[in-house]
């Protein structure tokens, strides 16, 4: 599996996929390992659906790996699976015990785009991100960004001003 690993490592996706398609794994470890370097493929080739077969087979292997469902929720986004996706964010907030500024923010992207406009709830997950990190670029875009569509040009330009270099 590394020999598969370091050909996608060097862009070679297509070649790589082929050679997870042959690997037998040995065990569950392998097996989710195994998923992970084939969605990883399918994703990159633009094979949503098939990136998230592979990702439900993880999913089921381990329901409790946050990342799974983060990864779930992008490969959903491109999809244009915006409830699913959002259900697919939530889950995985909810089961990353030490919540990463990433998870937030991407599910703030989605609620604020035009398909759901819930500010509101963006404007508490994106606060959820600034109280880990008040100097994150990116958290302070995205409260900047919440805090334009509520409407409060003032606390939005503030924060604006602190995403520039």
């Amino acid at each position: 599996m590394a020999y598969a690993y370091s050909v996608f490592s060097k862009g070679q996706y297509s070649r790589s996929l082929a050679l997870a398609n042959e690997i037998i794994p040995t065990s569950i470890y392998m097996e989710k390992n195994l998923y992970y370097l084939k969605t990883d493929c399918y994703y990159t080739l633009n094979n949503y659906q098939q990136a998230k077969q592979q990702l439900d087979s993880i999913i089921s292997l381990d329901t409790a790996s946050a990342y799974a469902h983060h990864y779930m929720a992008g490969t959903l986004v491109q999809l244009g699976q915006y409830d699913n996706a959002a259900y697919y964010y939530e889950k995985a907030i909810v089961l990353d015990t030490a919540v990463t500024i990433i998870y937030l923010l991407n599910y703030v992207d989605l609620l604020c785009t035009d398909y759901f406009k819930k500010y509101v709830q963006a404007e508490y997950y994106v606060n959820r991100a600034l109280a880990m990190d008040t100097n994150n670029v990116s958290s302070c875009f995205f409260f900047a960004e919440v805090k334009y569509k509520l409407n409060d040009f003032k606390t939005a330009k503030k924060y604006y001003e602190k995403t520039y270099f």
